[in-house]
């Protein structure tokens, strides 16, 4: 892997345009709540703010889904047995918030991400995504760079709720309409957790693919947790927060429900 590294992180600035933007969206859906429960450690700063927006008490979770000796290794999550809060009562109309992308927000960080490798002036000739979280991002940066797209599939959670970290399974072939794999390669995912997967995924096409003369990495979002470095990321995430990106809501939508 090449030894260039973009390093962007959030500004204070932004996160907090991003919140007061999720207030005002709240605030427009007529919602009426008497509560605000929030995550720790990710949604703290996001309760908060919106407590204290809202003038509503707020109550504090405690969460984890880390352990071992890094704090990197994604466990079975642990949730504290008490709420904190200095409200004798919870309200009965609960708004419960957490790190969550909207489709809008989704695209721009892609847009961002592209724009980011494009002034690194680093010169590829294939694009390779992960799927299926990877599967977004692969299209619109092939699309934008006019480069073939391959597609690895791979899986690393299972469980009923599809959040408990498993074995990584990796497909026996890529998906590619190209007759050859170009030799210089952008590895994407939607984001880089144990980085687990994009490690693997790493050593494997390597090993599908010889000779790769260059292979870098790119995600939207990089986790402290994560063992491995990506070379181009759009946020860095300190607290390690679960994300509710857009479309996991089609994981827990039924073809009746939609038609409903």
């Amino acid at each position: 892997m090449g030894n260039f590294m973009v390093d962007l992180s959030v500004s204070w600035e932004d996160y907090h345009r991003h919140i007061e933007t999720l207030a005002v969206k709240i605030y427009q859906s007529q919602w009426q709540f008497n509560q605000i429960v929030c995550i720790a450690k990710g949604g703290l700063r996001v309760g908060d703010i919106l407590s204290r927006l809202y003038d509503l008490p707020l109550a504090i979770v405690a969460a984890a889904s880390y352990g071992g000796e890094d704090k990197r290794s994604r466990e079975e999550i642990k949730i504290g047995q008490h709420l904190a809060m200095s409200n004798d009562k919870l309200g009965d109309r609960i708004l419960l918030v957490d790190l969550s992308v909207s489709w809008e927000d989704y695209h721009r960080h892609i847009e961002t991400l592209a724009v980011k490798i494009y002034q690194s002036q680093w010169q590829f000739n294939q694009i390779v995504c992960i799927a299926k979280g990877g599967l977004r991002v692969g299209d619109i940066l092939s699309r934008l760079y006019d480069l073939p797209l391959a597609i690895v599939a791979a899986a690393s959670y299972g469980g009923e709720d599809k959040r408990s970290r498993e074995e990584i399974k990796i497909g026996q072939h890529l998906a590619m309409s190209n007759d050859k794999l170009g030799d210089r390669i952008l590895l994407v995912d939607d984001l880089v957790d144990s980085g687990v997967s994009l490690q693997t995924v790493s050593r494997w096409l390597k090993d599908y693919a010889s000779p790769i003369e260059e292979l870098r990495t790119a995600v939207i979002w990089y986790k402290s947790c994560s063992q491995f470095q990506p070379d181009y990321h759009v946020e860095y995430l300190a607290d390690n927060p679960w994300i509710r990106q857009p479309f996991e809501r089609y994981e827990t939508m039924s073809l009746d429900d939609l038609i409903n």
